[in-house]
């Protein structure tokens, strides 16, 4: 985890302890996670926080943040063409953030968008129209 993401997650954790049934708590976490380069963690936790506040509304704002999260991983991904492996891995974890968000919100304009222009590929690196 960089530095950045350490002491944000700290503080959420802290944050949790003391308040375990604030569904806010767990999707900031669940985002810093996701931008951590931890999408599986960032789901687990976004998926925490969709039960405890249940809500509409709350679903939407939660699916708001991941078409720019799923982005800035991407665009990391073109950064480090050097390392493909880790491109890979950067592309590969942007897509599984845009499906998270179009299972949670499949009318998610913004999601449907960046959905269809990033496109796996047969080698599993992802490509932009």
């Amino acid at each position: 985890a960089t530095a950045r993401f350490e002491e944000a997650i700290r503080a959420c954790k802290k944050a949790i302890s003391l308040a375990p049934k604030e569904a806010e708590y767990y999707r900031q976490i669940g985002y810093y996670f996701c931008q951590d380069m931890e999408p599986d963690r960032g789901k687990a936790a976004l998926r925490q926080a969709l039960k405890l506040n249940t809500s509409q509304e709350f679903r939407r704002e939660t699916t708001v943040k991941l078409p720019d999260i799923a982005l800035m991983l991407y665009v990391q991904s073109s950064m480090r063409r050097a390392d493909r492996e880790l491109a890979l891995s950067l592309q590969k974890q942007a897509i599984s953030i845009l499906e998270f968000g179009h299972e949670l919100d499949p009318d998610n304009a913004d999601i449907t968008e960046k959905r269809q222009l990033f496109i796996e590929s047969p080698d599993g690196s992802a490509t932009v129209k």
